[in-house]
């Protein structure tokens, strides 16, 4: 028996368990998930030689769940597998050290093959049985997601002392709607909103911005433009936050922007529960409607104060220095639980299936008429996109001063819904009509995003169903109606299956017997031919009914 262990994670039993059987077979240890959540849990009870992925997971993507078991464990061997291979992958599943990327569906051998290669390079104890964590230092008055609470007047001295040292931006109102906007006084800040107009996320990426200046003199000399003023975002929801996370992973993770980077490290983001939701977000069908990362200090409004929870150094240290927070009391807890639980039953709309098969629906939706029904009244006008804070395309200009002597190059926002976003430069449209590019928007929401990140391209605020002077921009009309139209087409084909099948279940198709070749005593092979020239179709150890007229019928194997 291997003393090293595998882990495979699939989302589809048989492959992964015929991959655990093969490998159980050869003699090693296996476990297998079947999602990466799962994953991660396994991984962090216990060491594992090599991981076995497939890419398309529910929820995190197999790539996101290599990077972040490798971040821990760097000496795991990984082989990807997919049934959807790109270049895009491969690259990526290469700069994670991966040692091979196998295209489904994988061979026996193939994959055995691999798996002692891979652990030949390895010691043959598994390389570590416990990893020891070194002891962090953490404040003394204030724990890293710890749970405090701090009364509603201490919260607002707390404000008030950062707003002598940093930019406060918070919601306030304005003309019966919420924005985000800077705060001159606390009285602007309301904590107590359905959605903002607007998202956070431009705070991060804003709708225009200088990258660049140069001066055109004697030769070009060019400097960059940074401006990261250091900020505190205030009262976030856990849905635009958990955007605010899927722009980290565009923009930190790999080429990292230095204007997104410089901005979201000096901002702080002190996020707030939805209590009262908008009833056009569906952020509980989407999963966002809590969150338990990607703030620095999270609120919850349990009457006369805030149970805050702590979720990184920076909100912890703010609050020794700042504010004067005590331990919660059981009572502010079950409150905290209770309004959570009770705001979770405000939602109005929802998905009509679960999240984690939007992907799949969409993938076999590409032509359905869907698309064209209801993309007719589009204006093409990009208010859905301008509003959603998922969105994160940008088109980079030039603007030269009159002098000539001096210009800037500067970036700002685009969408995919625009009629130009796809053109290129011979004047070819990939996506010339308005059918195409709402499709893409829909799947970039719902599939693209998924797929590479792990992480859901909808968050489901409901702002772009606001926006949208059409009223078909909604990503929840369009999920619902995609998984009607696909269960209806299941419903027709079975339908229709039936319906063929009692028609044709006991006539036989006409062949001729071309040949016997005797094997043994007891074995003979049939070669038949049919009638009309077709061939069954059939696999190597089906069966088939053979049917002689006057005497019966018996399956042969074929």
């Amino acid at each position: 028996m291997q003393k090293h262990s595998v882990l495979i994670v699939d989302d589809e039993p048989i492959v992964r368990e015929s991959i655990r059987d093969w490998l159980k077979d050869a003699g090693y240890n296996v476990s297998t998930a079947q999602d990466g959540e799962e994953a991660l849990k396994l991984a962090e009870k216990q060491d594992f030689s090599v991981l076995i992925t497939d890419i398309r997971l529910p929820g995190q993507s197999g790539l996101s769940v290599l990077k972040l078991i490798k971040d821990k464990r760097p000496w795991i061997k990984s082989i990807i597998i997919t049934a959807y291979p790109s270049e895009e992958t491969t690259a990526e599943a290469n700069r994670l050290g991966a040692i091979d990327y196998l295209i489904k569906p994988v061979v026996p051998d193939e994959m055995e093959k691999l798996v002692r290669e891979a652990l030949e390079t390895l010691p043959d104890e598994a390389t570590v049985t416990s990893i020891a964590k070194k002891p962090v230092k953490q404040p003394k008055t204030v724990k890293l997601k710890k749970t405090v609470a701090i009364s509603k007047e201490d919260f607002r001295s707390f404000i008030r002392n950062l707003s002598k040292r940093m930019e406060i931006i918070g919601v306030k109102e304005k003309q019966g709607k919420y924005v985000y906007g800077p705060i001159a006084d606390y009285k602007e800040i309301c904590l107590n909103y359905d959605v903002t107009v607007n998202p956070p996320t431009k705070f991060f990426l804003p709708a225009r911005e200088p990258l660049l200046k140069y001066d055109l003199l004697d030769s070009v000399k060019s400097r960059p433009i940074i401006e990261a003023p250091p900020r505190v975002l205030l009262g976030v929801h856990p849905y635009d936050i958990k955007a605010i996370e899927l722009l980290d992973e565009v923009y930190m993770t790999t080429n990292t922007d230095p204007n997104y980077s410089n901005r979201r490290k000096n901002t702080i983001i002190i996020g707030v529960d939805c209590l009262n939701p908008s009833p056009r977000s569906f952020a509980s069908s989407m999963g966002t409607h809590t969150t338990e990362s990607g703030f620095d200090l999270f609120l919850t409004d349990v009457g006369k104060k805030y149970v805050v929870t702590i979720g990184s150094k920076k909100g912890s240290d703010l609050l020794n220095k700042y504010a004067d927070v005590d331990e919660p009391e059981a009572e502010d807890i079950a409150k905290q639980k209770e309004l959570r639980d009770k705001a979770l039953t405000k939602f109005k709309s929802h998905l009509d299936v679960p999240r984690e098969r939007i992907a799949k629906l969409l993938e076999e939706s590409y032509d359905d008429p869907f698309w064209e029904r209801q993309s007719k009244t589009c204006l093409s006008c990009g208010s859905c996109v301008m509003v959603c804070p998922t969105c994160f395309c940008f088109d980079i200009k030039e603007e030269v001063a009159l002098n000539l002597k001096e210009g800037q190059r500067y970036r700002q926002w685009d969408g995919c819904v625009l009629a130009d976003f796809a053109k290129v430069a011979t004047g070819e449209n990939f996506r010339h009509d308005k059918a195409s590019r709402l499709r893409h928007r829909i799947y970039r929401k719902g599939k693209y995003l998924m797929e590479k990140y792990g992480m859901p391209g909808c968050v489901g605020c409901g702002r772009c169903i606001t926006a949208c002077l059409a009223e078909i921009a909604s990503p929840l009309d369009a999920f619902n109606a995609i998984a009607e139209s696909v269960a209806a087409r299941a419903e027709a084909q079975r339908i229709m299956r039936e319906t063929r099948s009692v028609d044709e279940l006991y006539k036989p198709k006409p062949a001729e017997l071309m040949r016997v070749e005797v094997l043994g005593p007891r074995e003979k092979v049939f070669t038949f031919k049919f009638v009309d020239d077709k061939i069954l179709g059939q696999r190597p150890g089906q069966f088939v009914n053979v049917s002689v007229p006057g005497i019966g019928e018996a399956p042969i194997s074929v």
